[in-house]
């Protein structure tokens, strides 16, 4: 027996065609076509003799990655979907192909619990897992308790139209987590909000309504969305304590005095460490948010709370002594003697973050490099004519993408073509493929995707040396290295012309000449920096087209940071990075190059020899 069925909803129109025998159903789905019609947004499964509903499904995981398998056979024609319990990135995913290849739009995540299941940022336990889904047909998102959710991590969504909060959220970025959502009308935060970037945390929806904020707010930097042009303005419904644009965001109310918002505050206070967990990062905010609750609930008579409260902010690393002197809602504290030691170890905290955190200052401390006593292996460069090689020069067809021009034209056509083919996306990370430039590029364009800094280093020093120059991708760190996870990784090639090497950054198309106009490589860089030596940065660096870098933020704060230890592999080649990077300690295979005085834990070798280190590359 044979049954034709027609199945509509907003975006899609599918024929099912379905045959029953002995008991076992076997479908096959054919995309007709792909529509904007103004249909119902209820699904319509119309059969001969009626209709038949899609399914409502719910179902408790009892460890995350399982999801596939407690939905079973049929999934495909599951439309409205609730999850409790353990999920990881994994289970995303599989909801996201559901909404592509059946009949998934409603999921309700409000009881789940987001485990770890990388090393990425966007990996680890109760994060967003940013981009997961890019390419999902999702049309209502409810999720729950989260520590943080990154930029970009609701990026086209070409058919949500509302995405809900209901648990509680540590952080969210205003690195428009969400944007490029044509038809996303609202999007609601129901629990406590204890921290946000700013201002921007919207982009590109062209539908979207209202931002409703109905928890207590303990510190918000948003300001108003952009290119949201039917944007009618936030609903806050619940205590805003502190914000950082308080004409778009007032703060409310003020004074807080009403019972149910201390209530509120108490409560979140008791949520903070939960809602924030973790070092680093998360800590900081975590520090800045008691910091703000000791201050609202300091007003209200509560002393030992908010005492308990900026104790602790202290103890984790706040810093901010700006107001601590003169702020009203700490007068009734400020002869306490609880007080006084927090704000001394608070002003503590200041001056050792400024000793370690004034880069310029750090890099003129570091030890000088000295000539290295003990012999330590050649870095060697494939040829051009290594085969792996030429298939990437094939691939790309980087002679048409060089240009024909001199030899320092063909070097930045290279880097521009690449930072314009490959968006950058730090929180993404890397894909689950071999790390060599074809098999990134195609997985960046099969999943959309784009790649962090490593990524695009890799796959630009491997054109490089496909084109004949030998080239090295370079892991530039802090000397925080231990707790600083922000590192950068650019690549370094030699200009035959020139002589000498060259720094090259995909991520933001930069690269660095003297006054003169010449271009320089990453030693030199460094070294003029701690000479205080002129340095020019290219006018169009830039990171993915959306904000212009200048030299004080990109050279003489960033990267004044992230060169104090250099590391890169001894052979450089095709796939360089899977010699043993699939395994702990990839990074053993390094040569890394650090001051005199410094020792560098994840490396083979350490070396304070600059000379060694910039030698003039020996091709094999």
């Amino acid at each position: 027996m044979q049954t034709a069925i027609t199945v509509r909803s907003e975006y899609n129109e599918f024929l099912i065609i379905i045959t029953m025998k002995t008991k076992r159903i076997l479908a096959a789905m054919l995309l007709l076509t792909t529509l904007n019609v103004a249909a119902k947004p209820a699904l319509q499964c119309r059969q001969s003799g009626g209709f038949a509903a899609a399914k409502t499904e719910k179902v408790t995981l009892v460890k995350a990655g399982t999801l596939a398998e407690a939905l079973g056979p049929h999934r495909l024609a599951i439309r409205e979907l609730t999850v409790e319990g353990p999920i990881d990135k994994k289970d995303f995913q599989l909801m996201s192909e559901l909404s592509q290849q059946g009949l998934l739009r409603k999921i309700d995540l409000t009881k789940t619990r987001i485990m770890r299941s990388g090393d990425n940022y966007d990996e680890q336990a109760d994060i967003f897992p940013s981009g997961v889904f890019a390419k999902s047909l999702l049309e209502d998102i409810t999720l729950g308790d989260l520590s943080c959710v990154f930029g970009n991590s609701f990026k086209g969504l070409q058919a949500v139209r509302r995405i809900v909060f209901n648990g509680n959220l540590g952080h969210i970025d205003a690195g428009e987590p969400f944007n490029q959502c044509p038809r996303l009308r609202e999007i609601v935060f129901n629990g406590t909000i204890f921290s946000t970037g700013g201002p921007t945390l919207a982009y590109d929806c062209a539908s979207l309504e209202r931002i409703v904020l109905n928890g207590l707010v303990v510190q918000i930097f948003l300001g108003e969305p952009e290119d949201c042009p039917n944007f009618k303005g936030y609903e806050v419904n619940g205590p805003v304590v502190l914000s950082g644009q308080p004409d778009v965001i007032a703060p409310q109310p003020t004074p807080i005095t009403k019972q149910k918002t201390l209530d509120k505050l108490h409560q979140a206070a008791e949520m903070v460490d939960e809602s924030l967990p973790g070092d680093g990062f998360l800590m900081m905010i975590r520090s800045n948010a008691k910091y703000v609750l000791a201050s609202a609930i300091s007003t209200n008579g509560h002393r030992n709370i908010a005492l308990s409260l900026l104790e602790e902010a202290a103890a984790e690393g706040f810093r901010d002594v700006s107001d601590m002197g003169n702020a009203p809602y700490w007068e009734p504290l400020r002869q306490d003697e609880r007080f006084q030691k927090a704000y001394a170890q608070i002003k503590a905290n200041d001056q050792k973050w400024r000793e370690e955190n004034d880069f310029m200052l750090v890099l003129k401390k570091a030890g000088p490099y000295v000539q290295d006593a003990t012999p330590l292996p050649d870095f060697t460069y494939a040829s051009a004519d290594d085969a792996n090689l030429v298939r990437v020069r094939q691939y790309f067809r980087l002679d048409s993408i060089a240009g024909t021009g001199d030899e320092l034209s063909r070097i930045k056509n290279i880097m521009y073509w690449l930072h314009d083919e490959i968006r950058h996306d730090g929180g993404g990370g890397i894909p689950d493929v071999a790390r060599n430039a074809i098999d990134l590029h195609r997985a960046c364009k099969q999943e959309d995707r784009g790649l962090n800094c490593r990524g695009l280093a890799i796959i630009l020093s491997e054109l490089y040396l496909a084109m004949g120059w030998p080239a090295r991708f370079v892991t530039c760190e802090p000397k925080a290295y231990a707790t600083d996870s922000d590192c950068h990784v650019i690549c370094m090639v030699w200009s035959h012309n020139l002589g000498k090497w060259l720094w090259m950054d995909p991520t933001f198309a930069a690269y660095i000449c003297d006054d003169e106009g010449t271009p320089l490589g990453i030693g030199e860089v460094r070294e003029r920096l701690i000479n205080d030596q002129p340095l020019v940065l290219n006018e169009d660096a830039n990171w993915n087209h959306q904000s212009m870098q200048t030299i004080d933020r990109y050279l003489y704060q960033y990267m004044a940071k992230n060169l104090y230890y250099l590391s890169t592999y001894q052979h450089n080649g095709f796939q360089s990075e899977d010699y043993g990077n699939r395994k702990p300690g990839f990074g053993k295979q390094f040569i890394t190059l650090a001051p005199t005085g410094r020792d560098y834990r994840d490396s083979k070798y350490i070396t304070h020899d600059a000379k060694y280190f910039f030698n003039a590359p020996i091709s094999k």
